[in-house]
């Protein structure tokens, strides 16, 4: 079963608010919320 996000933000940066305050470029979000973050490609396919 493949999981479809309802919204994609790519291309950008997004501080997270993890232990390490990662960087990342893109994230997707399902029924309001977070449910992947990475790079524009990798968050494309979701």
């Amino acid at each position: 079963m493949e999981i479809k996000a309802d919204l994609l933000l790519l291309n950008g940066k997004v501080i997270t608010v993890d232990s390490e305050f990662n960087i990342v470029e893109a994230v997707a979000v399902k029924d309001r919320k977070i449910i992947a973050t990475g790079t524009t490609p990798e968050i494309e396919r979701l």
